[in-house]
């Protein structure tokens, strides 16, 4: 993905950080894929609009991924040391569980960066994200 480092007006910057804020909502009700999809179709004539949308597709879809590999991960080593099986899988699950939780302050920090970011005008990339929509 090319780096669109500057908006073209001043709506871009609102509607890039509109894209991020909102969806930091819509993450609660499971409609994050939303807001940045009507977005991207209503500004798709800006580079920068468009690129803070895929970026914030790309990010949540990739929460989504990871969260799910740390829940299984918690289930499935809960379930097998419950089932009589080693300390280390209890320890495992503990530790998927600790880091599940963090993954959602994690999320929440970053959709405030991204928004701080946008509404400055500046192109941002969210850490550990697969580019999954380019």
């Amino acid at each position: 993905m090319s780096e669109i480092n500057q908006p073209q007006n001043d709506d871009d910057a609102i509607w890039a950080a509109v894209c991020h804020g909102v969806s930091l909502i819509a993450t609660a009700a499971l409609a994050f894929w939303l807001v940045p999809i009507v977005i991207m179709l209503a500004k798709r004539n800006s580079p920068f609009i468009v690129q803070h949308a895929k970026e914030q597709l790309n990010f949540q879809l990739s929460m989504i991924f990871w969260g799910v590999i740390l829940f299984l991960t918690t289930v499935i080593a809960g379930a097998t040391a419950a089932a009589g099986g080693s300390a280390g899988l209890a320890t495992l699950a503990t530790g998927a569980f600790v880091l599940l939780c963090v993954q959602g302050l994690f999320v929440f920090v970053m959709e405030i960066v991204a928004t701080v970011k946008a509404a400055g005008g500046n192109a941002y990339r969210f850490p550990l994200t697969l580019r999954l929509i380019k």
